[in-house]
């Protein structure tokens, strides 16, 4: 399987998770999202923030509620080679967290998820 994203580095700090990621710009989602102008779908953006956590704490999650899930710009593949995504965390029973991505300082998305 072709890996979406690339994590290039990352920072723990107890509740704030902090990465820089390479989206895959040749990721064959881009064929129906799309041929003529490649965006990263919100889905996939989505997933991303999850499968980052699950990472980080060693175990498959399932997304219970998600909220505040505001796209504020197109990922474009070929300008996110060097997106930062900032989580706050936290790991209860159940897992809450606030993600936000950002390239060169501007914000392009945001979402707030539960997580078990």
């Amino acid at each position: 399987m072709i890996a979406f994203f690339e994590i290039k580095s990352k920072d723990i700090q107890v509740d704030l998770w902090r990465f820089k990621l390479a989206l895959n710009p040749n990721h064959p989602v881009y064929l129906g999202h799309f041929p003529q102008k490649p965006i990263a779908p919100g889905a996939m953006l989505t997933e991303m923030v999850k499968e980052i956590v699950e990472l980080e704490i060693g175990r498959k999650l399932k997304m219970t509620e998600a909220k505040n899930i505001k796209f504020l710009n197109m990922v474009l593949p070929e300008n996110a080679s060097n997106l930062e995504l900032n989580l706050v965390v936290s790991q209860l029973e159940i897992i809450h967290v606030k993600a936000e991505a950002k390239i060169n300082q501007e914000i392009y998305f945001k979402i707030s998820a539960t997580f078990v």
